[in-house]
């Protein structure tokens, strides 16, 4: 895939509902364990997650994404989903050296099953969906990336 700027946005773009009936591009465990192979390289190291949960975090994001076009007020459960799935793997900062222009970078920390490839998914449409996000109030870039029924 890699055709979106951001993982979270291919995988809403897994499922094709302008298509009666909607096409799912992971419906079987060959096409899923492919599109994360096309997407790892974008990713943070850990397992792959659990395809139901992959499932479950896209309808969230696309669920969001809707009633934000929408200018709608979700189900606070979604959003709360959507926070408990970014939050699912902790992120750390570490410095990987010494000096004002020392360079750091990021550690997902993949303890206990949890999914840090769910959970940077998850950080991009809570970056998407707020005001630090590349989406305007007027929901134009979530519209222009995704295909809506």
């Amino acid at each position: 895939m890699d055709g979106e700027p951001l993982v979270v946005l291919d995988l809403v773009d897994t499922l094709g509902v302008v298509n009666d009936p909607p096409i799912d591009l992971i419906a079987n465990s060959g096409q899923y364990r492919r599109w994360w192979e096309l997407e790892k390289s974008r990713l943070p190291a850990g397992p792959l997650p659990a395809s139901a949960a992959v499932r479950r975090l896209r309808a969230i994001v696309r669920f969001l994404f809707d009633a934000h076009v929408r200018r709608e007020t979700p189900d606070p459960v979604a959003v709360e989903n959507l926070n408990a799935t970014a939050t699912s793997a902790p992120l750390s900062k570490r410095m990987d050296g010494w000096g004002p222009d020392a360079p750091a970078s990021f550690r997902w920390h993949d303890d206990h099953q949890s999914s840090p490839a769910l959970a940077l998914a998850a950080t991009e449409a809570t970056d998407l969906l707020t005001h630090s996000g590349a989406i305007g109030s007027d929901g134009a870039s979530i519209e222009a990336v995704r295909c809506f029924s």
